[in-house]
């Protein structure tokens, strides 16, 4: 497992004095009564953040896993009873699991979004004044602010904005900027940086795509003609609905679900910690192998195969001049779906903290201002391939392939991170 050990600078070094006295207060045997408030608090404006500052959904997702893994070092470092994903500080005895959870987000958040400071000190402010004053706070916020420094530093050279090219060569199959705005696809170095938790981001690679003349492809550029059309579409009022109903931005979505599902189970502070970060940086991952996969398939989307259904070398398809989805296609390559590759990880994160597949989520959408619940895990499986499908932004087996992705990455990943002590 990766660490990174933060020394104690000569401020710290006068709290800590009792050094050996405990690395996380001696791993606590007892679990934190604390209320988990904070850090479904700290969820909430880590998500909001993102979307101030303009961050598309995958780089959402990315800023919104790394300031859960903060945190949650910072509360294991205090609580104990988990395997530290990255950091390690000192931790001076009778800290504050509280304190140390805000100082941690807070300190990723004001790192990596300096022009949203003030918006991250009133909410800072808010969580500090709800916690007794005290020895116990201040060195609690000492913990997470040696967590949040010790990230960004770890993380500095890992990849995030870097010049990675990608001009696919025009022809059939392969991906071109889609309208309306043809815009370039969007951020290639993501498929190219540093993974949270895998190995590499091409770990799990799946395989091509189906081949343009084959069977599969046809069935699938058929489906999505028929049911993913903004015109003429076989869609039912129903299908119309699923496929709106998850084009909320997916880091508000998947992290407004996760909240409910931690609150309705009564997880204490530090249950809540390791449950958040287990969902937020697989998914992250999964973004990262999604986007790998994507640059190097660079598969054409929908609103671009069906147009040119005649090109592709496959006689059960026709082309479709007019044709255009039911919403704007996202500006990056088909194949495997991201939301799909989300859907994955969130699913498993989610069936290792219930202890098996009887998820019951609760899920709601600020697009069709409905609540939708999924019993089992193979009920959000089944939804989010459909919906991609009726929203014309994907083929079947893009969605399929994805969800498999984003389970294969966080099953891993959980084998390896947040583990018991």
């Amino acid at each position: 497992m990766r660490r990174f050990t933060i020394a104690l600078g000569s401020l710290f070094l006068v709290i800590a004095l009792s050094a050996a006295v405990s690395t996380a207060a001696q791993k606590h045997a007892t679990e934190s009564a604390a209320s988990p408030q904070v850090v479904l608090d700290w969820n909430a404006t880590a998500v909001a953040t993102t979307i101030a500052a303009s961050k598309s959904q995958p780089e959402s997702g990315l800023y919104v896993g790394l300031t859960q893994a903060a945190v949650y070092d910072a509360v294991i470092a205090v609580d104990g009873g988990f395997h530290p994903y990255l950091i390690v500080p000192g931790v001076p005895p009778g800290s504050s699991d509280e304190a140390a959870a805000a100082a941690a987000a807070y300190g990723v958040l004001v790192g990596y979004f300096p022009a949203q400071k003030p918006a991250l000190d009133a909410a800072y402010a808010t969580s500090l004044a709800g916690i007794p004053d005290g020895t116990a706070k201040d060195r609690g916020v000492l913990v997470g602010q040696q967590v949040a420094a010790g990230l960004i530093a770890a993380r500095i050279d890992d990849g995030r904005n870097a010049a990675v090219p990608f001009a696919p060569t025009p022809g059939p199959g392969v991906w071109q900027p889609t309208p309306p705005v043809s815009l370039p696809a969007l951020h290639p170095w993501l498929g190219a940086m540093k993974p949270l938790l895998l190995e590499s981001a091409s770990q799990f690679r799946p395989g091509p795509p189906p081949r343009l003349d084959s069977p599969q492809y046809a069935r699938d550029f058929n489906e999505t003609r028929l049911f993913g059309a903004l015109n003429g579409s076989l869609r039912t009022p129903e299908q119309t609905e699923t496929a709106l109903f998850w084009t909320e931005n997916a880091a508000q979505q998947y992290n407004r679900a996760l909240r409910t599902f931690v609150s309705a189970r009564q997880l204490n502070l530090r249950d809540a910690a390791r449950a958040l970060a287990m969902a937020d940086t697989t998914m992250a991952d999964s973004l990262i192998a999604c986007w790998d996969a994507k640059i190097t398939y660079s598969l054409w989307r929908p609103v671009t195969a069906i147009p040119a259904g005649d090109s592709d070398g496959n006689d059960q398809t026709t082309a479709d001049p007019r044709w255009l989805p039911l919403r704007p296609t996202p500006n990056h390559p088909e194949y495997p779906s991201a939301h799909t590759c989300l859907a994955g990880a969130f699913s498993e994160a989610l069936s290792e903290i219930a202890g098996n597949d009887n998820i019951d989520l609760e899920v709601s959408s600020t697009v069709t201002g409905t609540t939708r619940e999924y019993r089992h895990v193979n009920d959000l499986k089944r939804e989010i391939i459909n919906a991609r499908v009726f929203v014309g932004f994907h083929f079947r087996t893009s969605g399929e392939v994805g969800f498999k992705l984003g389970s294969d990455v966080a099953h891993w990943a959980l084998h390896h991170y947040f583990e018991e002590d």
